[in-house]
């Protein structure tokens, strides 16, 4: 899904490249978590950027309360290895 749980107490996810174009996670009757994988092929296998309901994710976690939130995560992805500096 491009993402998995890291730490169990703090509640982390750590992203990484989705497999799949598109999930839907059913939260509730009236809630879901998508996961979209954008321009996703065997060429288009690095992610460019990652976007939770519209805005950038900065850094490579997201949080539990994100997900059961509900929302919309959309990774972009490309052909080539995107450099990222850490802060």
């Amino acid at each position: 899904m491009g993402f998995y749980p890291v730490d169990p107490i703090s509640g982390e996810y750590v992203l990484g490249a989705p497999q799949m174009d598109k999930i839907s996670i059913q939260l509730t009757e009236d809630r879901a978590f998508v996961v979209e994988a954008k321009n996703l092929s065997r060429k288009n296998k690095y992610v460019k950027s990652v976007e939770l309901n519209g805005k950038p994710v900065r850094g490579l976690t997201i949080k539990h309360e994100d997900i059961m939130s509900g929302g919309h995560l959309v990774f972009t992805m490309t052909d080539e290895p995107v450099k990222r500096v850490l802060k």
